[in-house]
Formats: structure tokens, C-alpha cells, sequence
């Protein structure tokens, strides 16, 4: 990450590592990484999405091996899980901003890009099935009061 930041100047450069402990090493994040809501397939994906995304951003020159690559990365995280199927969305404008880049992939290949990551998102997203829908909202419901339990009994023993 730091070798593609290098053409960068000095703030600039600085915030890429921030961003990323903000991202990935948020305390909101952490607890979904080792649970049961967030599988593995999602966690590798998501972060190879990252790095790739990344790339196609800072890159000075661009390999259509290494948009591909993004790419399906990005197609496979949307497709780890339903509920992450719209954050893949959100990494679609990496691939149209060429930044005056010549070797940027022509124009038909970013549509036929945005519309595989947008149908592949779209599928995963109306493909799950109700009962995995309403079971997911009552173990989320059911997990969030056995927690809010444990810490009110918690905050008891200790006096906060």
C-alpha cells in the first residue's frame, strides 16, 4: 500500500494507514470479524477488495490483469453474503475514475464490469431466501438482549 502511495504527497500518504485502521480496526468492526455474522469468505474478500480498489486508485498504470482481479474480488465479496451485498456497490466508482490515466480499460469494459458487480449484488441481495431473512433478525434480536443482559449484570458487580 505504501509503495502505491508514494507519488502522493506527505498528508495525503499519511492518511491512506489511518483510514485503514479507522476501517478495518474500528471497534465496531472487530466483534463481526470473529463471529458469526461475519464468515471468513466475507473477511478475506472485503480485504482483498481493499487492496485491489486501492490500487486501482493509486496505480500510475493499470494492467487489465489487476482490474479483473479487482473486480472479481469485489463480485466475491458481494456474493459472501446477502447482507454485504450492497457495500460492493459503494466500490464501483473506483473503476470508472481513470484520473487521466491512458491505459485505463476502455469504456465498455467498466459497463461490463459495473454491471456484473451490480448484478451479482443485486442477485445475492433478492436470492435470500424469508426464513433466513426473519431467523437472522431473531438471533440478531435474541443475541442483542443476552448481551445487553450480561452487561447490565456486569456493570452491577463492578459498580458502573
Amino acid at each position: 500500500m505504501q509503495r502505491l502511495a508514494r507519488r502522493l504527497s506527505p498528508p495525503r500518504r499519511a492518511i491512506l494507514p489511518i483510514l485503514a485502521l479507522l476501517i478495518f480496526g474500528s471497534a465496531t468492526y472487530v466483534p463481526w470479524y470473529s463471529s458469526f455474522y461475519f464468515d471468513a469468505a466475507s473477511l478475506v474478500f472485503l480485504f482483498l477488495s481493499a487492496v485491489f480498489v486501492c490500487r486501482l486508485v493509486l496505480a500510475e498504470q493499470i494492467r487489465l490483469g489487476d482490474y479483473l482481479f479487482a473486480a472479481i474480488c469485489v463480485l466475491l465479496f458481494a456474493s459472501s453474503k446477502a447482507q454485504h451485498a450492497p457495500l460492493a456497490l459503494l466500490l464501483i466508482p473506483a473503476f470508472w475514475l481513470s484520473f487521466g490515466r491512458a491505459d485505463f480499460p476502455a469504456a465498455w469494459a467498466r459497463g461490463l464490469t459495473t454491471a456484473g458487480i451490480f448484478g451479482g449484488a443485486l442477485l445475492m441481495g433478492t436470492t435470500a431466501p424469508r426464513w433466513y431473512e426473519s431467523r437472522m433478525s431473531t438471533m440478531l434480536s435474541s443475541t442483542n438482549a443476552c448481551l445487553v443482559r450480561l452487561i447490565r449484570r456486569r456493570s452491577r458487580r463492578t459498580g458502573h
